[in-house]
Formats: C-alpha cells, structure tokens, sequence
C-alpha cells in the first residue's frame, strides 16, 4: 500500500513538472488550478479511505493486516475450519 501512494505521489510530480517546464504552451497560469485541484482530490480521497478503513498504517497494523489476508487465504485453500481450531 505505501508503494502504491509512493508511486502515485511521484507518478504526480513527474507529470506536474513535465507539463509545467517542458510543455511551453501549458505554464504555470494553466497547471496552477489544476495542480491545486488533484492535490484537493489526492487529500479527500486519502481521508475517505482512512474514514472507511479506520486504522492507523502503523508497521504492526500493517503486519497484522497482511498476515490476516494470508491465513484467511491459506484456510480457504486447504479448507481448514478456524472455529474448531478454537
């Protein structure tokens, strides 16, 4: 997940950049609002998802997290039952 934003954040800059340098007929007066506009829905979109997610991306939640997703993967596959196990 942090390599998808990582990604998505420098995929926004390289863009930005290229369009706001290199392509003369576009500058800064053009790609002002529109750079203000994406970094708006880069923010909402980020909070929506933390407000359907509810949890802090900290390391351990991370962890914990990825190794839910791998033992509820596991158990379907070798149709292993967690309520006899407990």
């Amino acid at each position: 997940m942090c390599t998808l934003g990582l990604g998505w954040l420098s995929g926004q800059w390289a863009a930005f950049y290229y369009t706001i340098y290199e392509v003369e007929w576009l500058g800064w007066d053009l790609m002002e609002p529109i750079t203000y506009s994406v970094g708006q829905g880069t923010f909402v979109f980020g909070f929506l998802y933390y407000m359907l997610n509810r949890i802090d991306h900290t390391y351990e939640n991370m962890l914990q997290k990825y190794k839910d997703k791998r033992e509820m993967k596991l158990s379907g596959k070798l149709n292993f039952d967690k309520v006899l196990l407990n």
